[in-house]
């Protein structure tokens, strides 16, 4: 049984929207999966030079950390440290100073003492400049 020109193109019309319908379904399913991975994933990217990370949310517990760093810059909308024990060991400290002058004019001290024994007559006089 040959199949007409008509019926022909009746079968391409309907499997035509049904191959559609499908491809719009696996195309949304695809996007949406992609999406939610985007949004939801944790993503870290490591080179020899750095370390980049993009975490929506990050919930970290930590019984032990050590951070060595030559330099580091911090930047926060919002910070809240909240700390049972805190402790701080600095291994140097310095402090500069651009001047510290310390200036004094004079001071005279003069004490004079006389004493007379007899014949004897003593006169004393000192003078301290500092």
């Amino acid at each position: 049984m040959a199949l007409t020109q008509d019926q022909k193109n009746q079968i391409k019309a309907a499997s035509m929207s049904v191959i559609t319908s499908v491809s719009t379904m696996v195309a949304v399913a695809t996007l949406s999966s992609l999406l939610e991975k985007i949004i939801v994933t944790n993503y870290e990217k490591r080179t020899l030079s750095s370390t980049k990370e993009l975490s929506p949310n990050k919930d970290v517990t930590t019984l032990d950390t050590k951070n060595t760093s030559a330099m580091q810059s911090d930047a926060a909308l919002s910070h809240d440290d909240v700390q049972t024990q805190s402790g701080n060991v600095s291994a140097a400290h310095t402090g500069a100073k651009a001047a510290d002058v310390g200036t004094q004019a004079s001071e005279v001290q003069t004490e004079a003492i006389a004493t007379e024994l007899g014949t004897m007559d003593t006169s004393s006089t000192a003078l301290k400049l500092n």
